[in-house]
């Protein structure tokens, strides 16, 4: 009977640490609800230059969402936030 309890318990520590990780992210994209921003809000948001922008894209310094081939850039605002926290 011990080791029936012991497989149980086990099983139960797997699905409370794959519901905690679901939990995390759900929480996550709820922080990340808000719509993305263009590079034009983006720079408005930052207090910078749409070149300035770019340049901090292309540097690496600012993370995009999205970047197609059309050079469309797309910003969350979490990532916005993170680079003025760092800078």
């Amino acid at each position: 009977m011990n080791h029936e309890l012991k497989f149980i318990q086990e099983k139960l520590d797997t699905l409370i640490t794959k519901l905690d990780k679901i939990q995390s992210r759900l929480s996550s994209l709820e922080i990340n609800s808000s719509p993305p921003l263009s590079l034009q809000e983006a720079a408005t948001y930052l207090h910078l230059s749409v070149s300035r922008v770019y340049s901090l894209v292309y540097a690496g310094r600012l993370q995009t969402l999205q970047h197609t081939k059309g050079g469309r850039h797309l910003f969350s605002k979490e990532h916005l936030n993170q680079y003025l926290y760092e800078k």
